[in-house]
């Protein structure tokens, strides 16, 4: 598969938001973020889900902005909770909407 055709998970790709988050927040800059590890291009990429980099380059850059993996897991885990809890309201009120009884049983069990 091309490279520029290539397809990541919602996995892969939260793993860019939850790090520009962390970086903003904590007041680094890309050029800082980056470091010496990655371009400040690829950086760009990665944050907005135009790539994925490797496991080595992702723990040095979370080090740059001084971020541990405990910390980093935690909100990753919180994010897809929340997408849980978006799904799972989004699905209740349709059916609501549609008057579903059987899919409301079927969602709440």
């Amino acid at each position: 598969m091309d490279k520029k055709t290539k397809k990541y998970s919602e996995e892969e790709l939260a793993i860019g938001i939850i790090f520009k988050e962390f970086r903003i927040s904590k007041g680094f800059s890309q050029l800082e973020a980056a470091g010496n590890e990655i371009s400040v291009t690829h950086l760009s990429n990665f944050e907005n889900g135009k790539t994925v980099i490797s496991t080595n380059h992702f723990l040095n850059i979370l080090q740059n902005i001084n971020v541990n993996m405990f910390e980093f897991q935690n909100s990753l885990n919180q994010y897809f909770q929340k997408k849980d809890l978006l799904l799972f309201n989004i699905e209740m009120a349709d059916a609501f909407a549609e008057k579903n009884v059987s899919k409301l049983r079927m969602i709440t069990e």
